[in-house]
């Protein structure tokens, strides 16, 4: 990887090579953005370019990188190079020799994560000209490592750059913020999406990228996420499925398809957590993997019925899902725009008691019953 593989963000990457190219890089980044855009990974790329032994076009302002090659960028992506560090709020699960951790929604940036920060800041480089520590959802402090983190804000060490980023920058500290040099990034368009895909992933075919491509909304990272994990769109397809068969179906199946609905949630979890650590995790954490995968299958499911809405107003231009049209075009053809927007609805207020600890198995079956009703009977209303 380097800046210019990364899909879309023009702004970002040119406003970081001019500083790079300029030799002016300030002491603190603060990236802006929704989740999954790749604020993390141009973070990482820009550590490279700012530590790489061989930069391509170092003066230019459109076409410095890195060279991806050398040792520092191949430390770098690996993991391994003493002067760049990455933090990610997670969580513990086990304990002692059976300890794992593992990012979930709702984890935190703990004390000693922020603690760790700040001891690789104040320590002499070792082999880079520039340390760089990347704090990633940066929100997720609690206020004590926030605190901490300030300090080293306020008098940042001589040749080291701090590179927050966040979704939700309003929940950091004001002093935190105001310290850093904000670089906003956005979604990315379709033409420069579906682009980068193909460059990515050539082995991928055009209606799967198009696909892709607008399921994620603009965001590069959930985009690559779903193309090179076929089984997660496996487990799209089984909901899709799921959802179409719900208009034909006896009340007294609701329990059977609450069910069929958790052990997708399940599935989406293994699917996108490949291997057997992360069957393991799903296994020791109680119902946490779960209600993460839940969150992210109801965000299928109210995309699922929101395309039924669109298609019972003409709007199929508009349509996410375009590989299931004709199964999409049926569940309309029995309802109205009314009853799938109720419909979708009905999902995202599930998907905020998810959120808020509801029990799962019965927050799925109370679901089904709804949707269930709303797409049975054709309605004007």
């Amino acid at each position: 990887m380097s800046l210019s593989r990364i899909i879309g963000h023009e702004q970002p990457k040119r406003l970081l090579r001019r500083a790079f190219a300029e030799g002016r890089v300030p002491t603190a980044y603060l990236f802006v953005g929704p989740p999954n855009l790749g604020k993390s990974t141009v973070a990482v790329e820009f550590a490279k370019l700012l530590n790489c032994l061989s930069p391509l076009a170092p003066s230019s302002v459109a076409e410095a990188d890195c060279c991806d090659a050398c040792e520092a960028c191949q430390r770098i992506q690996a993991g391994s190079f003493a002067d760049v560090l990455c933090v990610r709020p997670v969580v513990r699960i086990g304990s002692g020799a059976q300890t794992q951790t593992t990012e979930f929604e709702g984890a935190v940036l703990t004390t000693d994560q922020i603690g760790e920060v700040i001891t690789r800041a104040n320590l002499h480089r070792t082999r880079g000209r520039h340390k760089v520590l990347i704090i990633a959802r940066a929100e997720t402090m609690n206020p004590e490592a926030a605190n901490r983190l300030l300090k080293t804000l306020e008098e940042p060490p001589e040749g080291t750059l701090l590179i927050l980023t966040s979704s939700n920058p309003s929940a950091l500290l004001p002093t935190i913020a105001s310290r850093c040099q904000r670089v906003v990034f956005h979604a990315v368009s379709p033409g420069a999406l579906v682009a980068g895909l193909r460059a990515q992933v050539p082995e991928a075919t055009p209606e799967l990228v198009e696909t892709v491509a607008r399921l994620s909304s603009g965001r590069p990272g959930w985009a690559l996420t779903l193309l090179r994990k076929p089984r997660a769109l496996d487990v799209r397809r089984r909901l899709v499925d799921l959802v179409a068969s719900l208009p034909d179906q006896p009340l007294i199946a609701s329990l059977a398809l609450g069910e069929e609905l958790l052990s997708l949630c399940e599935a989406w979890w293994k699917a996108i957590n490949e291997g057997d650590e992360a069957a393991d995790v799903l296994q020791r954490s109680g119902d946490r993997a779960r209600r993460v995968a839940m969150v992210d299958v109801l965000d299928l499911m109210a995309s699922i019925l929101r395309d039924v809405m669109l298609l019972c107003e003409g709007g199929e231009e508009r349509v996410l899902n375009v590989d299931v049209l004709p199964t999409l075009r049926s569940v309309a053809a029995g309802t109205s725009a009314s009853r799938a927007r109720r419909a979708a609805a009905a999902v995202q207020q599930v998907q905020r008691h998810i959120r808020g600890n509801a029990n799962l198995k019965l927050a799925c079956e109370l679901l089904i019953v709804q949707v269930m009703e709303l797409l049975r009977v054709r309605a004007v209303a």
